[in-house]
């Protein structure tokens, strides 16, 4: 414990007692793999990294950008033009689609979920270009 001493505006001597400071460690968890020491800890030094979880992952894992990124965005690209597109996603929901063509021009398709990591595009004629799912 240390001392604080406040005067308050009416000349009012206050003596505050409060804790010490804490000083909180991160100690990482050290595996042996293959008689080499690993240490299976995020990178705190620089711009932090983490391991990025699968994107089946639901616990108290740390969940990093790219395991965000990937669960609530997807883009897929259509080289070969087709009437109909397979886009396989692995977002695990139903998502919204946004399709552009090859030239940037906002396409309307018809949308079938196939399940909850694959939709299909149908178009009235074959195009190329891009589904933007989120």
């Amino acid at each position: 414990m240390s001392n604080v001493t406040v005067i308050s505006p009416s000349n009012v001597r206050v003596d505050i007692k409060r804790p010490a400071p804490v000083r909180v460690v991160i100690a990482p968890t050290i595996v042996l793999a293959n008689n080499n020491i690993i240490i299976d800890s995020p990178n705190f030094t620089g711009i932090p990294t983490a391991p990025t979880p699968h994107v089946s992952v639901n616990n108290i894992q740390i969940a990093t950008t790219e395991f965000v990124n990937k669960l609530t965005r997807f883009v897929h690209t259509q080289l070969t033009p087709s009437t109909s597109w397979l886009v396989t996603h692995n977002m695990n929901k139903y998502p919204a689609c946004t399709v552009v063509d090859s030239v940037g021009g906002t396409v309307v398709g018809d949308i079938e979920y196939n399940s909850l990591n694959v939709i299909t595009i149908t178009f009235s004629h074959a195009i190329s270009g891009k589904a933007y799912l989120t």
